[in-house]
């Protein structure tokens, strides 16, 4: 995956968002909820750090008598979905509102020393104090085209 900075490695973190944030996600809709698959299931960006290429972890913990492989077959089946069918505008202001509210309330609610942490990190990681801001800004001009095409790139067997 992309450095943290890449349009691609943002796109990537707004898919992260619509797959798993949320009981109306993706993956928790229709793995966890509808064909009860698994107990839980999420997915994150920038693993193991943002300041390289990094990965695009997915994690779950299948539900008894559910397999690993029926776990894995049902997240490709949602990765595929992915490439061939655009998501909706409604997904997409959902994921970009979960990642702004996020942001905002890490901001007012954590103690100095947090905030402090996180400024610093995006001082020395990204060369920008207001990394994370931008970031949501940059997603709220992402389209479902744009998505598709990284979904693409990036879902390919070759990059498991």
């Amino acid at each position: 995956m992309s450095k943290y900075s890449n349009r691609d490695n943002i796109i990537l973190d707004l898919i992260s968002s619509i797959l798993s944030s949320g009981d109306s996600s993706r993956l928790k809709r229709e793995i966890v909820t509808n064909k009860k698959i698994v107990v839980n299931i999420s997915c994150w960006t920038n693993t193991p750090g943002a300041r390289f290429n990094s990965l695009f972890v997915i994690e779950g913990l299948p539900r008894h008598p559910h397999t690993t492989e029926e776990l894995e077959d049902a997240i490709y089946g949602q990765l595929e979905k992915m490439k061939i069918e655009p998501v909706t505008k409604d997904e997409i202001e959902r994921a970009i509102n979960q990642e702004e509210a996020a942001l905002y309330k890490a901001s007012g609610y954590s103690e100095n020393i947090f905030i402090a942490m996180r400024i610093l990190w995006n001082v020395i990681v990204c060369n920008d104090i207001d990394t994370e801001f931008k970031r949501v800004e940059t997603m709220k001009n992402i389209t479902p085209e744009e998505i598709m095409d990284v979904a693409k790139k990036y879902f390919t067997e070759s990059n498991r």
